[in-house]
């Protein structure tokens, strides 16, 4: 059974979440209470979700030296399943959606999580020596942990501001980095990438900007949010079976655009993180896409 420190609203179902998701395109006016106010849009964990927990990355900010640091649980902590999810900062955002989930579901969620690090270790390198010892932190630490699953999220490459259309060199890299973390035994979970407003600014704002049209804020289209290099290159990763893609991008968009509003619901708490409070409302319906694809994974002995 859940236990809460605070109890979260009643969170939508997957076909109560997909319905909403269409309707807001037809919003217009921007409500007079937003969840959360516009002025206060948080990211990942809050201080209260690490029950105590210090001195594990991403609470401390990009300048935390994760490489010295004892990972931080959540979820379900006395488990015998466990998940790790690793990334740079997209993947702290996805923390307080697999928090609640692995407290439902019976599963162990470790935090590797630093700050303009994306997972992948070989074929897109970098110069700042922080997220390399971050990325090999994070593949001696999970192939010693031996988790039962592994949940990578990062953009293409640190700093990254503009689309790209190299979808071979994402491959490469998620499949280098499955590679790396062959030892471990895990299955290797990648989430299609969640939309990111690089070339058309801050989703705030835009609504803080047009409070009487927020259909202008609504109406994105999928193709000019969702990184194609991203999206085709996870998929190709896929179609190897050397990793698993997670269709999420259901939790996020409808048929034809990616919504910033959702009722009252602020979705993004910048240009390319969903906020805290979509975090925590989206988790019922994740769980509902999630569950079936890890139901096979057996407890260790």
């Amino acid at each position: 059974m859940l236990s809460f420190a605070t109890t979260p609203k009643l969170p939508p179902s997957l076909p109560t979440l997909t319905r909403a998701l269409a309707l807001a395109r037809q919003q217009h006016v921007l409500p007079t209470s937003t969840d959360p106010p516009i002025t206060d849009v948080q990211i990942g964990v809050d201080v209260a979700e690490l029950q105590g927990q210090t001195g594990c990355g991403d609470i401390g900010g990009n300048s935390a030296n994760i490489s010295s640091e004892v990972p931080c649980t959540f979820g379900d902590r006395s488990a015998h399943r466990t998940l790790v999810v690793v990334g740079d900062s997209m993947a702290g955002a996805w923390v307080p959606t697999l928090d609640l989930w692995g407290r439902a579901s019976g599963w162990k969620v470790v935090r590797l999580v630093k700050d303009g690090c994306p997972p992948w270790v070989t074929a897109i390198r970098y110069n700042p020596e922080a997220c390399v010892a971050f990325n090999a932190f994070e593949v001696r630490t999970i192939n010693a942990l031996k988790p039962q699953a592994v949940f990578a999220v990062g953009l293409r490459y640190r700093g990254q501001t503009t689309m790209s259309n190299d979808a071979t060199g994402v491959a490469e890299s998620i499949l280098a980095f499955a590679d790396e973390l062959r030892p471990s035994g895990a299955k290797i979970f990648i989430p299609q990438n969640t939309p990111w407003f690089f070339a058309l600014g801050s989703p705030l704002q835009c609504l803080a900007a047009y409070p009487q049209s927020i259909d202008q804020c609504n109406e994105d289209a999928r193709g000019s949010v969702v990184e194609l290099a991203m999206r085709e290159g996870i998929s190709a990763a896929a179609r190897t079976r050397r990793i698993t893609e997670v269709p999420v991008d259901r939790l996020f968009c409808s048929s034809w655009s990616c919504p910033v509003l959702v009722g009252n619901y602020i979705v993004y708490a910048d240009n390319h993180h969903f906020s805290r409070v979509w975090a925590l409302h989206i988790w019922r319906a994740f769980t509902q896409i999630f569950n079936p694809m890890v139901r096979g994974i057996a407890q260790p002995r």
